[in-house]
């Protein structure tokens, strides 16, 4: 019995020994490993937080019904009187996210099924007009609004969801639901907590 734990005991300090000769013969390429694999876990982590994160909200505009009034009245006014466009929902983006947002597009799908993009002030010499988006950067814990307009003709549509498009090609959806337009006003003044 004894001379087997003697036994087993001299293997033991024969492996521990090859062991710590390993070791020192190869220290560099062991460091080089840890150094490789530690570097590989922060990128990995660093990717995952790097990921572009959205919330959308559809909230009607805050001047919806006056702007519809001021839409219906243009049959009374003359040409150069009317009003073309009037802003009717709001799209409320919010970059949750740790990077740069790049918008490509957003737009409102009505119940009807026809799409509505969102224009955007762009400013052309002295003045401003309203264009699609080309691109929209939102930066971290910022959000942006973007308008959808009713035009001169047109009824009143409803908003079915809102579509937004970023820089990797996803995209990001809304449904309305009756609980988003009370909602607006909250948004709006929590906005300071995403600056």
């Amino acid at each position: 019995m004894l001379s087997a734990s003697i036994v087993n005991f001299s293997a033991f300090s024969i492996k521990g020994e090859f062991v710590l000769q390993w070791i020192s013969d190869n220290w560099l390429a062991l460091y080089g490993a840890i150094a490789a694999s530690a570097a590989l876990a922060i990128n990995l982590s660093r990717l995952r937080k790097g990921e572009v994160k959205l919330e959308v909200a559809i909230c009607p505009h805050e001047n919806q019904q006056e702007n519809i009034k001021l839409i219906s009245q243009n049959q009374t006014k003359k040409v150069y009187e009317r009003i073309n466009l009037a802003p009717l929902y709001t799209l409320n983006v919010c970059n949750t996210g740790r990077v740069d947002a790049v918008i490509k597009d957003a737009r409102l799908v009505c119940k009807s099924g026809i799409d509505r993009k969102a224009l955007v002030p762009k400013k052309i010499g002295d003045g401003t007009i309203l264009s699609e988006i080309s691109e929209i950067k939102i930066f971290p814990r910022a959000s942006f609004n973007f308008n959808i307009y009713l035009r001169h003709g047109e009824e009143p549509f409803e908003a079915a969801k809102a579509v937004i498009l970023d820089s990797t090609g996803k995209e990001w959806c809304k449904i309305n639901s009756s609980k988003n337009s009370r909602l607006f006003k909250a948004v709006n003044r929590m906005d300071w907590r995403f600056l």
